[in-house]
């Protein structure tokens, strides 16, 4: 191609770049939209900024205001909802939602009159919106009142029918928070009548009769699992009642299947990986009690000890001795008064070669655990630094 051929292409290119059309911006409705995406998804940072951004182009649309009172609410910002929310009622009177999230504002605030009146104007503007029957409910049981409450609840629970589960779980929700949980559980049989394959309905039930102990916990849990059998969450609930009822040759079994589902949670990777490590199967082992000190919550700190100790074992004893070195130090900040820890380490570096790193740590391990003298003796981990006089003076 000759250079005027070459030049005059690539000016028709720049003209063609110049005259393409800009990105579209996003409209009013795809941002409020997004928003409302970001709100279930429980992001509720980027949901304000993006409800902030529709009420700047449409100011007078209520409902910007409404979506930001919804997403402080959801914040636990509840003085800060009502005021989003006055601000939406101002613009159109017939907003029986923020109206009915205001009663619920005013109820977490303490103000129960004020939000019985907020939740009698919402219902008196659609007798078909289920929420503002709850928040009457929820007001006379905080009168004490509970004939009313139920006759509240019943009539959310026919007018919702079989549309809308979210109704029946927040009725419940507040029966549970009332401490009244057999409430809970007819709330939600009612539901089963309707609809009864929501796996997630047997799972609040067998939390319920967990926690009332009752042997129908399991299978709740069971049914829920057989109707999702793809969820770890309801493996993981079964599995856990198992175990604390003594069964738990079963309850391994199930934490097995929530493994292969994808578990997060610490449970099924903690209990698991005893009985490989038992097998001799270290590199699984190691695998496993990584994951569950990954996923590990409050309730781990009993189990967080054997946890350590047998992942820095499994380690030394699938010779992956530089990690088993590494991780036994970072563990002994924590702890360090763990002679196992030391004495692997110990083991790691002396099969590393680091002689230096090896004879502090044993000495350590000794001194917290005189019998660690004798293992060190007999090891063959110990060959290479066993003629060393430091050695010889530690397990003298």
């Amino acid at each position: 191609m000759s250079i005027r051929k070459a030049s005059a292409v690539m000016a028709a290119a720049i003209i063609l770049l110049a005259s393409a059309p800009a990105a579209a911006a996003e409209t009013p409705s795809e941002i409020y939209s997004k928003a409302k995406a970001m709100v279930n998804a429980g992001n509720y940072a980027k949901a304000s900024s993006l409800a902030e951004k529709y009420k700047k182009i449409k100011p007078a649309d209520h409902s910007g205001y409404q979506l930001s009172g919804m997403i402080l609410y959801k914040s636990g910002k509840y003085n800060k909802a009502l005021e989003q929310f006055a601000k939406s009622k101002k613009i159109f009177s017939g907003d029986y939602v923020s109206e009915t999230y205001s009663g619920f504002s005013l109820l977490k605030t303490g103000e129960i009159k004020q939000a019985k009146a907020s939740f009698e104007r919402a219902y008196a503007i659609n007798k078909e919106y289920p929420q503002s029957l709850i928040g009457l409910g929820a007001c006379c049981l905080k009168e004490k009142d509970p004939a009313k409450a139920k006759m509240h609840m019943k009539k959310a629970m026919k007018t919702a029918g079989d549309n809308d589960p979210e109704v029946y779980k927040d009725i419940a929700g507040i029966y549970l928070s009332e401490n009244m949980p057999n409430d809970a559980i007819y709330v939600y049989n009612q539901y089963l009548k309707l609809e009864d394959e929501n796996p997630d309905i047997y799972y609040r039930l067998g939390k319920i009769y967990e926690s009332l102990d009752n042997r129908r916990c399991e299978k709740m849990y069971e049914k829920a699992s057989e109707l999702k059998k793809k969820n770890p969450v309801y493996k993981e609930a079964l599995a856990g009642y198992l175990m604390s009822h003594g069964r738990s040759n079963d309850a391994i079994s199930i934490y097995e299947e929530a493994v292969a589902c994808g578990s997060k949670a610490w449970q099924p990777y903690y209990y698991t990986a005893l009985p490989l490590f038992q097998k001799g199967d270290y590199k699984k082992t190691a695998d496993r009690l990584k994951k569950a000190i990954k996923y590990r919550d409050a309730k781990f700190s009993k189990d967080i000890a054997t946890a350590k100790m047998a992942l820095s074992a499994a380690l030394l004893r699938s010779k992956e001795y530089k990690e088993c070195s590494k991780i036994s130090m970072e563990f002994l900040k924590d702890d360090p008064k763990n002679e196992s820890l030391w004495f692997n380490a110990a083991c790691a570096y002396a099969m590393e070669g680091k002689k230096s790193e090896a004879l502090k740590s044993l000495s350590k391990a000794v001194s917290l655990e005189k019998s660690n003298k004798d293992i060190a003796k007999n090891s063959e981990m110990f060959k290479s630094i066993k003629n060393d006089p430091e050695f010889i003076r530690i397990t003298k």
